[in-house]
């Protein structure tokens, strides 16, 4: 994973975690978009793997203070924003993602910000189309000493 900073609003910064502090988002990754709507695309988050595919990226907005309004997109995939908890996740299947945020109006605030960057989470078992051989011999709920 690699941070580069095109042309933000301001340097991209890393708060350190502060229980007693509690009046701004600590612990996380402030990114920042464009300086202006000249240039509203700001820095980039590059996240690239070798040899497996990358299926799965989730940006864990912080708890604590601001979690930024910036607008955020990627090079590929899919990516969506969970309104409630500002959680953004990308899914797809790619080598390499470059993740931009973005000024989305003149007025809008330009920074998003991350408590954690979490890619493919979830294990792949295999297990497809599981089926239940009892259920299309139409036997009903029996008691478990019963058998169909």
């Amino acid at each position: 994973m690699k941070f580069v900073e095109n042309e933000p609003s301001s340097t991209m910064r890393y708060y350190q975690y502060d229980a007693k502090n509690d009046k701004k988002a600590t612990g996380c990754i402030w990114i920042y978009g464009g300086k202006n709507m000249e240039t509203p695309a700001g820095s980039d988050i590059v996240i690239s793997k070798s040899g497996e595919k990358i299926k799965r990226i989730t940006f864990t907005a912080p708890v604590v203070g601001s979690k930024g309004a910036g607008d955020f997109k990627a090079s590929t995939g899919t990516l969506t924003m969970d309104k409630k908890t500002r959680d953004w996740t990308w899914t797809g299947e790619a080598d390499e993602v470059t993740f931009t945020v973005y000024r989305k109006t003149a007025e809008s605030t330009v920074c998003l910000c991350f408590s954690d960057i979490t890619i493919n989470p979830t294990v792949e078992t295999g297990i497809n189309n599981i089926t239940v051989d009892n259920a299309k011999k139409g036997c009903s709920l029996q008691p478990r000493w019963s058998a169909c």
